[in-house]
């Protein structure tokens, strides 16, 4: 299927789907879940053919796009160089290789409740014939996707405040993890599997069309075969930033293709998702100690930089039009201060665990 083409059904059955899809990927395929899994399969044609399109989209491997805008293999040198370098060995055990002094958290993907799906006795006898016809494709399919859930004990992988960490996964793939992510991987023999419970990371994907990697935040599940891309869970959403190549995104409503240079940001309640082409080396500036801020609220700064800083900072802006930042900036919060320090409309206060940022109402000096 052509990912120009799309889905063509109804949002909420092409929703039920997507989600179906997330939560066979990387859940747990307990008996409920199979039987709600048949049921919902069972319920109409529509189901079913929703189901195979979308299988099938995550199925397609993407091309590669020639076009480096990032020197990747410098930021991984980089990296390589700090101390704070790890091989990530396949589990032979609970909790082989992973950081014991961090619990594992929850399960992957906790899934979206399926609606109940029940159907006429007429329309049943309908669909029978177009259920029979898809029956072999779609057992081997559930089959393929149940069997992949099936994975070994995860490992844990975190980093402090002001630390990066680079990740040497058993298949040659790194991930550079930023400061204050958390990063959660489990390595099955048919998937990669990923969870990026929090922070940012950057993934260098080693090309292995047979077993697909698997990225999971939350709300968002990236598909990659093999090239480098972004993923930053911020302000209970995911921003993906494809560096090189192509991946899927399957998220709560529809799964989407990104290339190299473009963007997708996923929140909870969206209703239209689009990529837009963004410059990656200014996504990307946090692997070089940088923040580039472009347009950003007082709100938003705080947000970006609570992830370096140890103190949390809270910012409340009370001008007539909200101030807007733009520039490079270290990501040493102290750097931040400095600058916020030297304009007269700001006043930092800093106290045990909190530093509070305030912007006075000083009309036109805004």
């Amino acid at each position: 299927m052509s990912p120009e083409r799309g889905i063509s059904l109804n949002d909420q059955i092409s929703q039920e789907a997507a989600e179906w899809l997330v939560e066979l990927r990387t859940g747990d395929a307990d008996p409920v879940t199979r039987r709600d899994f048949d049921a919902w399969l069972r319920a109409s044609p529509e189901h079913i053919r929703a189901f195979i399109e979308m299988a099938a989209l995550w199925h397609e491997g993407g091309a590669v796009d020639s076009r480096h805008e990032l020197d990747v293999e410098a930021i991984i040198a980089r990296a390589e160089s700090e101390p704070e370098v790890l091989e990530l060995t396949p589990a032979a055990g609970a909790g082989a290789g992973a950081d014991a002094s961090m619990p594992l958290g929850p399960t992957l993907a906790q899934g979206v409740a399926p609606s109940a799906a029940g159907t006429p006795r007429s329309s049943r006898v309908r669909v029978a014939g177009w259920a029979a016809a898809a029956g072999f494709l779609l057992a081997g399919l559930a089959t393929a996707l149940f069997l992949r859930s099936a994975a070994p004990v995860p490992q844990l992988y975190a980093t402090g405040v002001g630390a990066r960490r680079l990740i040497v996964l058993p298949d040659g793939s790194k991930v550079l993890l930023d400061s204050k992510s958390r990063l959660r991987v489990s390595y099955t023999a048919a998937t990669r599997n990923v969870e990026l419970l929090q922070g940012q990371a950057l993934f260098e994907v080693v090309e292995n069309p047979q077993r697909p990697f698997l990225v999971y935040t939350g709300n968002a599940l990236v598909r990659d075969v093999g090239t480098v891309f972004d993923v930053n869970r911020i302000g209970g959403g995911t921003i993906v930033t494809v560096v090189e190549g192509r991946v899927a995104v399957a998220t709560p409503s529809q799964p989407l293709y990104l290339s190299a240079g473009e963007q997708l940001d996923v929140h909870l309640g969206q209703l239209s998702l689009r990529p837009i082409h963004v410059d990656i080396s200014s996504t990307t500036a946090w692997t070089d100690g940088q923040v580039v801020l472009q347009s950003a609220t007082l709100s938003d700064v705080a947000q970006v930089f609570n992830r370096y800083s140890a103190r949390r900072l809270v910012a409340r802006d009370l001008g007539r039009k909200p101030l807007r930042l733009s520039g490079v900036f270290s990501t040493d919060p102290n750097f931040l201060m400095r600058y916020l320090r030297s304009r007269p409309d700001i006043a930092v206060t800093e106290n045990g665990s909190e530093i509070d940022i305030v912007r006075k109402p000083i009309g036109a000096r805004s």
